[in-house]
């Protein structure tokens, strides 16, 4: 190591050079030491690279780059310290922090902690492990739910509307001991119902809607159960007219355990990149015959749902568009 104090500098040192310290790469920079108080604020030159680091601390050591190329692959801008404990990222062209890198953040207390551009230009910041924040969260911009693949999946609750008249309507029973004081809709062979869905904000329309039921058997029978879906859908906002009703099914075993809780979900997505937010689904469910030997057992729906996708927790616009 170089030394450039004015009584230890001779002229063919250089008196008064700017540059204090010389390191051939990185690896020689960050093992450089022990230093003083008095060596704080000097400036190294790095010869690999010609980047300029300031010594913003020497215990610990820390590097500040202050002119040159952020090596690639690193993204680090101080500070810079020999447990590489670097707590901002800079993209080098534009300044955004965490912008065009994919992060991972392991089990790190963070105190008082401001992000800009969270995520930014598809990248994402995935964390593993618990993240303890101790302060304020301070986010410009959306935070999105991540999963693998894809994003966060959400319930639209619905609740089962029997038809007001006719034959074929699911009636509110009393479920067998010790659960006497509960009454589901019993469902019978071509009994039907209603639901309505609500579209939230941030639907991703790729994913599209799965429409299922929440069954329980009074009994210990193990033959198929089968539903049929007819549904139609409509946007908001005088944009479109509810469209002709399709139809999907979905199917499962009874467990033969007497009142175990299955769902049962179509297999396949409908309205895949047809519905926006507000839009408005309306379904009449049937149960229908298996086609072979069917359950004859009570047939409890005490509940239904929509699963959907969301892409964002919230939209930017309360109305349409959206975003």
């Amino acid at each position: 190591m170089t030394e450039a104090r004015h009584k230890a500098q001779t002229v063919i040192e250089g008196l008064h050079s700017a540059i204090s310290f010389e390191y051939i790469d990185a690896a020689a920079r960050l093992a450089a030491g022990p230093f003083e108080e008095y060596d704080k604020n000097k400036f190294a030159i790095q010869l690999d690279d010609d980047g300029i680091y300031i010594l913003t601390a020497t215990d610990p050591i820390e590097w500040k780059l202050v002119s040159g190329t952020v090596p690639a692959g690193n993204g680090v801008l101080g500070p810079e310290t020999t447990t590489n404990n670097a707590v901002v990222l800079w993209d080098g062209t534009d300044g955004y922090y965490l912008k065009n890198s994919s992060i991972i953040i392991d089990g790190y207390n963070i105190n008082n902690v401001e992000v800009v551009n969270f995520i930014s230009d598809g990248y994402n910041t995935n964390i593993s492990g618990d993240i303890v924040i101790d302060g304020t969260l301070k986010v410009t911009g959306q935070i999105y739910p991540i999963a693998t693949p894809g994003n966060g999946w959400f319930d639209i609750i619905g609740l089962v509307i029997p038809p007001g008249v006719g034959p074929t309507i699911p009636v509110l029973t009393a479920v067998s001991a010790p659960h006497g004081n509960f009454r589901w809709p019993l469902f019978a062979l071509n009994d039907v119902f209603e639901y309505r869905a609500h579209i939230p904000h941030g639907i991703d329309a790729a994913a599209g809607i799965y429409l299922h039921v929440h069954m329980a058997v009074d009994g210990i029978q193990t033959g198929i159960v089968k539903f049929e879906f007819e549904y139609t859908y409509a946007h908001g906002y005088s944009r479109q007219q509810f469209s002709s009703p399709l139809t999907t099914t979905c199917q499962q075993a009874a467990t033969g355990a007497a009142k175990t809780h299955q769902i049962l979900e179509i297999s396949s997505p409908i309205l895949v990149n047809q519905v926006e937010t507000d839009g408005i689904l309306c379904v009449i469910c049937k149960r229908v015959t298996n086609g072979g030997t069917d359950v004859t057992n009570n047939v409890f729906v005490p509940f239904v749902d929509v699963h959907v996708r969301l892409k964002s927790l919230t939209s930017t616009n309360r109305n349409y568009p959206f975003e």
